[in-house]
């Protein structure tokens, strides 16, 4: 029940965050300075196995272990002639090392709390758990940094309407 509630959070609710803090396909260029926008695609060394087609490596995407290395200078990006325009395809998780962060859902369970009933008690917790998980983001890919960015800016939204609303109850209970 609660990840039929969590899915349909993700597919209804969070693709509105999504335009704003992105995937990383969206990008001007990648971190080896090469344009990740359409008419590029994603060069496979040899002995590695073929990503499906229009599949861009995630930020902070590492190759797995097992794979031989690439061969000196090789050139990771080349013009896409047969698919133009094509930018962030779908990809196996499994096959090119994409993971999700294990508290990526809890984080996101206790931001909207914050914002439907909880407030402090569970805000306080989704901004610390978030700004941690955001910052091992930077260092580990993980696939659900969409969802760990929407539970700790729930719990940033959540904690903030739960003191303005103590500072009004305490300004009109002074009044009265």
């Amino acid at each position: 029940m609660l990840s039929a509630v969590i899915a349909r959070l993700q597919r209804d609710v969070f693709p509105i965050f999504w335009v704003y803090w992105g995937t990383g396909a969206g990008m001007d260029i990648d971190r080896t300075g090469q344009p990740t926008a359409g008419g590029w695609r994603f060069r496979t060394p040899p002995d590695w196995p073929e990503p499906p087609v229009g599949w861009r490596p995630p930020p902070g995407w590492t190759p797995n272990p097992q794979w031989p290395p690439a061969p000196p200078d090789w050139q990771f990006w080349e013009p896409d002639t047969e698919h133009p325009g094509l930018s962030d395809g779908g990809y196996d998780a499994e096959a090119f090392g994409g993971r999700d962060h294990p508290k990526g859902t809890t984080i996101l369970i206790l931001g909207v709390l914050s914002l439907v009933c909880c407030g402090l008690f569970t805000g306080i917790p989704a901004i610390i758990m978030g700004k941690k998980a955001l910052e091992e983001s930077n260092t580990a890919h993980y696939n659900n940094v969409a969802l760990i960015k929407a539970g700790w800016i729930c719990g940033i939204i959540g904690t903030a309407l739960s003191v303005l609303g103590a500072i009004i109850k305490i300004i009109l209970s002074s009044l009265s």
